[in-house]
């Protein structure tokens, strides 16, 4: 199965969006109809992200994965030859699997275009014929205002209720003017809806001398939703260029890698080495899920105890094997029960492993069995039962990081009075211990292949939380919860370091050992 990767130019004019939509003409609609055609099967594709009706683009991009070879020539050629003319392929691209064309993407640019000249029909669906003088040099003071991360709630149309997070980072604003046009250039790492319409309608604004800057900084970085009432119209605006990393090495140490023995992961115990050195990895920590001896039938989370002496012997091998390479670790990813606490704390202390990490998955355990996922968390008393455990089992001293920590919001629909209660109480326990949290990039690509709008929320990572722990002075790490060769480079990697910088977190990199006597 081969990824390919494409840019697209098209005039917006007639089209409904790029997104599909029922019984209207769309971008998407017209590419998937094409790629269908030429696979005689059924192709979706993944955009960068939405227009809206009557924007145009230069530079959108697509993926989509097929079982056809042909060169990418011959799909250029191929595609082009179906789709009607208002849409054409300007750049096709083989590319690794691990690429999407939505959350590998670290930058994008949107132009818009003002005529500030006479009236021109030949330029009506193409550009904003304003026709009037626009003061160049207040625009400038304008745009100004909104350079750097700022909370754009009130220059978007996003649901408050839906939307996690409404700060995003707007890295320049370049306006320029040339015979009675005038271009304003917006990149930034990221946009809300209407929010580069907005952003260029109030600087207009200014422009026009109607409104002072004040009607910036009254709703910039404001909780109290007050929306700004200037909105440029769609047919001025392009989609001008988006920006990939040609390689994510951003994370240098990992603590959280599963093994084929727990039955949901993929990959030799060396894949996962071997990915994590060419992936520019300093440190890889094993931690697959807990072996407990009596518990050899949960074969959906766990492998068997049996396995237990294998799996360690076989990652201290690869620690010798590569000890001029990368730093190898094994420990264990935990629930934590009261009879279980010999057990775990004999591995420590006759070191057997090196670490154990503190995940909350289950509720119940019965010397044969544990069940109850917490995962499935969808009330206040799921919650509440969650974090007494979390609480007790943090307290005991075995723990050197907290996984996950948030893994309660994976199910519940929202975030409750009850869930602040719990979090402050999480964060405040695992400071006061000095047990750092990990923001967990398993839960990233969880939401990512399940089609969560990830625009709006990951199941984890969950943005109120980690605001709670920023407020809290937490440690705080990043581990990857590899559950395949291939995840060390997954984009994934840099979305979580994109959360944490949205939210101004400091991260540990390195995981300091908890000291068992």
């Amino acid at each position: 199965m081969a990824r390919i990767k494409c840019v697209i130019k098209y005039d917006g004019t007639n089209f409904s969006g790029f997104q599909i939509q029922n019984n209207m003409r769309t971008i998407q609609n017209e590419l998937e109809k094409a790629l269908s055609t030429i696979n005689k099967k059924d192709i979706h594709i993944i955009g960068s992200g939405r227009t809206d009706a009557r924007v145009h683009s230069r530079g959108q991009v697509i993926h989509f994965d097929t079982d056809i070879k042909m060169s990418v020539v011959q799909w250029k050629k191929a595609i082009n030859s179906i789709l009607p003319s208002d849409i054409y392929v300007s750049e096709v691209e083989e590319v690794d699997n691990n690429f999407h064309a939505r959350f590998s993407a670290i930058q994008k640019e949107y132009r818009y275009i003002i005529s500030t000249g006479e009236y021109d029909p030949l330029q009506n669906n193409y550009v904003y014929q304003l026709c009037r003088f626009l003061n160049i040099d207040k625009m400038q003071e304008a745009a100004k205002l909104f350079l750097g991360s700022h909370d754009f709630r009130n220059f978007c149309a996003n649901d408050e209720e839906e939307t996690e997070s409404f700060v995003r980072n707007i890295k320049s604003i370049n306006i320029a003017a040339k015979d009675k046009l005038l271009n304003i250039s917006v990149i930034g790492d990221g946009f809300l809806r209407y929010m580069v319409r907005n952003i260029v309608g109030v600087i207009i604004e200014i422009g026009l001398e109607r409104v002072t800057n004040d009607v910036i900084t009254n709703r910039l970085d404001k909780e109290e939703r007050d929306i700004i009432p200037y909105r440029a119209p769609a047919h001025g605006l392009y989609l001008e260029e988006v920006t990939y990393e040609s390689s994510i090495k951003k994370q240098l140490h990992n603590y959280h890698t599963h093994t084929y023995r727990c039955l949901h992961a993929n990959g030799s115990d060396e894949e996962y080495v071997l990915s994590a050195i060419k992936n520019g990895y300093k440190t890889i920590g094993f931690s697959d899920h807990m072996m407990v001896p009596g518990v050899d039938n949960d074969n959906w989370t766990r492998g068997k105890f049996s396995e237990f002496p294998g799996y360690v012997e076989s990652i201290r091998s690869l620690k010798e094997k590569y000890k001029n390479e990368i730093d190898v670790y094994v420990g264990m990813e935990c629930e934590y029960f009261p009879p279980l606490y010999d057990f775990l704390h004999d591995l420590l202390v006759s070191k057997k492993l090196d670490y154990l990490i503190y995940g909350n998955h289950y509720r119940y355990y019965d010397g044969k069995s544990i069940t109850g996922y917490f995962g499935y968390c969808k009330t206040d008393e799921d919650v509440i039962e969650y974090t007494v455990m979390a609480l007790e089992a943090l307290k005991t001293g075995l723990f050197s990081c907290f996984a996950h920590p948030d893994l309660f919001m994976n199910s519940m629909k929202e975030w409750t009075p009850i869930c602040d209660d719990c979090a402050w109480k999480l964060c405040e326990t695992a400071k006061a211990l000095d047990i750092p949290l990990e923001i967990n990039q398993g839960g990233i690509r969880y939401s990512i292949n399940g089609g969560i709008n990830i625009e709006e929320r990951y199941l984890y990572p969950y943005y109120k939380f980690w605001e709670i722990a920023k407020k809290v002075g937490n440690k705080i790490v990043i581990n990857v919860d590899a559950h395949n060769p291939k995840d060390f480079s997954n984009p994934a990697v840099k979305l979580s370091y994109d959360f944490a910088e949205k939210l101004g977190i400091k991260i540990d990199e390195k995981i300091k050992f908890k000291k068992v006597l």
